[in-house]
């Protein structure tokens, strides 16, 4: 039934347990699983968070999948940041999109390309 699953930490995690720390201890994981074509052409993404003050939270996302070769994926991996823009203005495609083959968004491109100004105009 799945093409793929992967799980992995959530990025920014601090040790605290202090009321006044932005994280308060928190701790998370991230689950993405790529579902078949012939079942649903989705990715499931949960992800659950936990720590000594807050309460646990579970958000459950499905992204669009789109072409590997789509040009918000072009544009993020050479680090074309004003047609990232021109294509988010004129809705042509959000950027929470993830590729259909291996599930990476724009800004796992960005990111694995090494644009540090896409990744924060991403963000």
């Amino acid at each position: 039934m799945f093409l793929g699953c992967s799980v992995s930490p959530l990025v920014g995690f601090r040790a605290c347990n202090d009321l006044t720390c932005q994280q308060n201890g928190q701790r998370g994981i991230r689950i993405a699983c790529h579902l078949s074509r012939w079942f649903l052409d989705r990715m499931v993404e949960v992800i659950c968070n936990w720590g000594p003050i807050d309460r646990h939270r579970v958000s459950i996302h499905t992204p669009r999948l789109v072409a590997p070769d789509a040009d918000v994926f072009a544009f993020a991996s050479k680090g074309n940041g004003e047609d990232l823009r021109m294509v988010f203005s004129r809705a042509e495609a959000p950027p929470f999109d993830v590729s259909a083959v291996n599930g990476r968004s724009a800004l796992n491109l960005a990111t694995m390309e090494q644009e540090p100004r896409t990744c924060q105009f991403l963000i």
